[in-house]
């Protein structure tokens, strides 16, 4: 996941992209805020995992990267593809594609990893791109129930337009992926005891 060149340049330019992103992801959060104020709708970031859209409350997104290098792990699950450092803190980064479908997601100039927060706690998910902000009402969200879709990590249906989408449950997602770091340790990632179910 790390970009062509080498040394300091490669570096800085990787650290000016990730702030041109961070602004832009600010910029996009503010304005879903102003507009969640006005409008009293639920707002959610809407992005594909093969043939189906998800959804991520715009509340629970801290920030979106374009891809960095990763920190691999010995004797995690296949899905979660390691950690990431952002500005010191320690985020476990998980292929969607993979935990849903058993499939590595193809990385391309749109993926980004989408890094969500759940009671202080950060998790990435690595997307193969995003598609668009969804507003809607809450009568328009529906019960968690799609053949094919692992119910847990779903917290409900949402319908925009044409759309529908299954919203992310990152608390589930977290609670089945948690990094500790101990002072002068290496990261470590500890796992549920469910650590054989990729599902």
């Amino acid at each position: 996941m790390a970009r062509n060149g080498s040394g300091l340049e490669t570096r800085q330019y990787m650290e000016q992209d990730q702030i041109t992103t961070a602004n832009k992801t600010a910029l996009l959060l503010q304005q879903a805020g102003e507009s969640e104020i006005d409008h009293g709708t639920l707002q959610f970031l809407l992005f594909r995992v093969q043939n189906r859209y998800y959804g991520i409350d715009i509340l629970e997104i801290h920030e979106i990267l374009k891809p960095v290098p990763v920190t691999r792990l010995p004797n995690v699950r296949p899905d979660v593809l390691g950690v990431i450092n952002l500005r010191g803190n320690i985020i476990p980064v998980i292929d969607l594609h993979k935990k849903f479908f058993d499939q590595y997601t193809e990385l391309n100039p749109g993926c980004r990893i989408i890094v969500g927060t759940c009671e202080d706690k950060n998790i990435g998910l690595l997307v193969a791109g995003i598609s668009e902000v969804a507003r809607i009402h809450a009568e328009n969200l529906e019960a968690r129930d799609m053949e094919g879709v692992s119910a847990r990590h779903i917290r409900a249906v949402g319908r925009s337009n044409d759309k529908v989408f299954l919203i992310i449950n990152l608390a589930v997602l977290y609670q089945k992926t948690e990094v500790t770091l101990a002072p002068g340790s290496r990261p470590a990632l500890t796992e549920t005891p469910e650590q054989g179910n990729h599902g």
